[in-house]
C-alpha cells in the first residue's frame, strides 16, 4: 500500500484518501474478539483512522488492499520440493515432472488463510457504508531470476529456489477467485488487476515490476483510475435513481 500511497500523493485524485498504510498504521490483526462478548471486532485501528477522516457511512466508499500475499506465502518458494497443483479448467496440463497436489488440498490452504479477511468482510459490511472494495493482489511476476535478485541468498550462501511462474499464476488465481466470493458474499467487490497492466499469459508486465512480489507506482496508478471509476459510477448511478 505504500506505492498507491506515493502514487496518490503524486497524483490528482481529491476524492481519494488514503487512511491506513503498512503494518505500523495499522497493526495487529484485521479483527479481535470483544473481551466482553466474544464477538469479533474490527481493528479499532480502522475505526479511530475512519473517525479521524470524518468518514460518514451514507456518503463514502471503503476500500481494502490487506493481506494480498497468502499465495506467496504458500507457493512463492520451492524449497526444495516444487509441487504443482491440478486447477479444473486450466488451459495447461500440470508439470509431469513436479508432484501434484490436489486441487482440494491448495484451497483448503488458502480457506484458511483466508479465514480473518473473511471476519474482516463481515465486519466491514456491518459498519454500513455506501459500498466496500477491495484491491486484488497484483499478479506475479513471470522472471523468476528477477525474482531471486530481489530476495536475500539462503544461509548456505546459495540463491533460493522460486517455484516455477506456472504454478505461481495458478495459486495467485485461486486465491483472487476464493476472495472474489467472499467478497460477494458480504456485499463487497473486488477490483481486479488492471487489464494494461498484464501480459497475453496473465502475468505483471515487466514495467509495472518492483520487487520480488510487489508492483510499482505505475501499477498504483493505473488503481487509482479504477477507483475513480467506482466513485464516478457510484455518483451516476444515484443520480439515475434519484
Amino acid at each position: 500500500m505504500w506505492g498507491l500511497r506515493r502514487a496518490l500523493a503524486n497524483a490528482g485524485y481529491p476524492d481519494v484518501k488514503l487512511i491506513l498504510c503498512g503494518t505500523a498504521e495499522f497493526p495487529g490483526s484485521l479483527v479481535y474478539a470483544n473481551f466482553r462478548t466474544g464477538r469479533p471486532a474490527v481493528n479499532p485501528s480502522l475505526l479511530t483512522a475512519l473517525y479521524q477522516a470524518k468518514a460518514v457511512p451514507e456518503r463514502d466508499i471503503l476500500i481494502s488492499g490487506v493481506q494480498g500475499n497468502h499465495y506467496n506465502s504458500i507457493g512463492l518458494l520451492a524449497d526444495g520440493s516444487p509441487f504443482d497443483v491440478h486447477v479444473p479448467g486450466w488451459p495447461a496440463e500440470p508439470d509431469c515432472d513436479l508432484p501434484l497436489v490436489p486441487y482440494g488440498a491448495v484451497s483448503a490452504m488458502l480457506a484458511e488463510e483466508l479465514r480473518e479477511f473473511e471476519s474482516f468482510c463481515q465486519r466491514l459490511k456491518a459498519l454500513a457504508y455506501r459500498s466496500f472494495w477491495h484491491l486484488a493482489s497484483p499478479p506475479p511476476i513471470p522472471d523468476n531470476a528477477f525474482i531471486r535478485s530481489q530476495l536475500p541468498e539462503l544461509p548456505s550462501g546459495e540463491a533460493p529456489e522460486v517455484s516455477p511462474a506456472s504454478v505461481r499464476l495458478k495459486l495467485w488465481t485461486m486465491q483472487t477467485e476464493m476472495t472474489e466470493n467472499i467478497l460477494a458474499k458480504n456485499g463487497g467487490g473486488l477490483l481486479p488487476p488492471p487489464d494494461e497492466a498484464r501480459d497475453s499469459a496473465g502475468f505483471l508486465k515487466q514495467e509495472y515490476w518492483k520487487d520480488s512480489v510487489h508492483a510499482n507506482e505505475a501499477y498504483h496508478l493505473l488503481q487509482l483510475e479504477q477507483i475513480q471509476s467506482i466513485l464516478d459510477r457510484t455518483v451516476i448511478d444515484e443520480a439515475a435513481h434519484g
